[in-house]
């Protein structure tokens, strides 16, 4: 939603550097998430279920 902020992540930066810019270009307030998905899960953040 264009009203929300929009957090990209992935294993190790690039790929949601590249969703971020091209979110934003779209007019979405999206945000890349620095360090990578393990580096966040190391550091206490809840690993989403998958299903």
């Amino acid at each position: 939603p264009c009203n929300k902020i929009i957090y990209c992540h992935c294993l190790s930066g690039g790929r949601c550097l590249e969703a971020a810019r091209i979110l934003s270009s779209h007019g979405y307030d999206a945000r890349a998430l620095q360090p990578g998905y393990p580096d966040l899960i190391d550091a206490g953040f809840t690993q989403a279920d998958s299903e």
